[in-house]
């Protein structure tokens, strides 16, 4: 992960996924809470709770992502193969996102992992 604001999109889906943190610091949502994980930490977002999260170092950060069952790697395989170009082809992430149980939230311009509602692209 590059650096502060550099981010997944806020997101949803039914596996649980867990977070270590190897190097720098990473700002989480998950659910109703906001924090700060650092090099060490170890932090967990249970299926079906919105959660997303962000550089929050100068350094890039190294997070180990665990998914249990792992669901996450189909639509990662699929985005690879699949999307060349970007923003072009960003309904086909959308596509495959829904095929694969993924439901993107839209943030709130204020905050960089704000979670509020579905995305409407």
């Amino acid at each position: 992960m590059k650096g502060i604001f550099q981010q997944p999109v806020p997101h949803t889906h039914d596996w649980d996924e867990a977070y270590f943190i190897t190097v720098g610091e990473v700002h989480f949502s998950v659910g109703q809470q906001s924090f700060t994980a650092s090099a060490g930490d170890f932090v967990y977002a249970p299926g079906s709770v919105p959660h997303g999260f962000c550089g929050a170092s100068e350094q890039p950060a190294r997070v180990l992502i665990f998914d249990a069952p792992a669901h996450a790697g189909i639509f990662f395989k699929r985005v690879s193969r699949e999307v060349k170009d970007l923003p072009r082809d960003l309904p086909k992430v959308m596509d495959i996102a829904e095929a694969t149980g993924i439901r993107f939230l839209k943030p709130i311009q204020s905050s960089p992992i704000a979670l509020d509602a579905p995305m409407d692209w």
